[in-house]
């Protein structure tokens, strides 16, 4: 439901240049979940913004109707409909985002943290981590296809005891990145282990820019928790 009046999350509101997030908490992108009618039910208990599941740049560009029909950007729930994406080459990441655009995504989120092997292999999502530089020229060629805001997901690091997060999310800020979320997990640990919440607190204290943070928010307690 939505929070109530006392809540911290009904004090505040998220603006990414035209797109106001009210309130500030997002569905997070999942594979073979968040399609059109789970994120149009989500919506009607008062999250602030949905994403579509994560969508292959190379599939985008091919014009593959599957991939296109997972974006369905168009839906009367959504109006600022954001659409995450992920691959590992800038210009193929660019030209996938602007047909997205164009098509009414009105957030672009590059996914730099999907742990899978099959995804990992292609020098994308989490592999990112490894590779700053190229997720900077990534983060780039997107800024400069599309005028939406463009956003990054990340995890903190590749595994255990590298906090590669900040210094990556200080990076795609400077590329021009409107607003970052981390998940609070390595590669390596995939979807095991407990969210490090105060290693997410570490990018919050690293760049200028607002950073959401995933993970193991299960309730309404967790989230003001996480909050805090």
């Amino acid at each position: 439901m939505p929070p109530h009046a006392g809540s911290p999350l009904s004090r505040r509101a998220l603006s990414l240049g035209p797109v106001t997030i009210d309130p500030p908490v997002f569905l997070a992108p999942m594979a073979g979940v968040t399609d059109p009618p789970f994120r149009a039910l989500v919506r009607r208990y008062g999250v602030g913004l949905t994403w579509s599941e994560m969508l292959a740049a190379k599939a985008v560009v091919h014009g593959d109707s599957r991939t296109l029909a997972m974006a369905a950007t168009d839906q009367p729930h959504e109006p600022a409909a954001a659409v995450q994406i992920e691959g590992a080459e800038p210009a193929l990441v660019a030209d996938a985002a602007r047909r997205l655009a164009e098509a009414g995504a009105g957030i672009i989120d590059v996914n730099m943290g999907c742990p899978t092997r099959k995804i990992v292999g292609q020098g994308a999502g989490a592999a990112l981590l490894t590779d700053p530089d190229r997720a900077g020229r990534i983060v780039e060629a997107v800024v400069a296809a599309v005028a939406v805001p463009v956003t990054v997901k990340m995890r903190l690091g590749w595994s255990a005891g590298d906090n590669a997060a900040p210094e990556l999310a200080r990076i795609a800020g400077e590329a021009g990145a409107a607003l970052v979320t981390v998940h609070g997990r390595t590669r390596d640990q995939f979807y095991d282990g407990t969210a490090d919440w105060a290693a997410i607190a570490d990018v919050v204290r690293a760049v200028n820019l607002p950073v959401v943070a995933n993970g193991d928010v299960f309730t309404p307690a967790d989230a003001a928790a996480l909050l805090r």
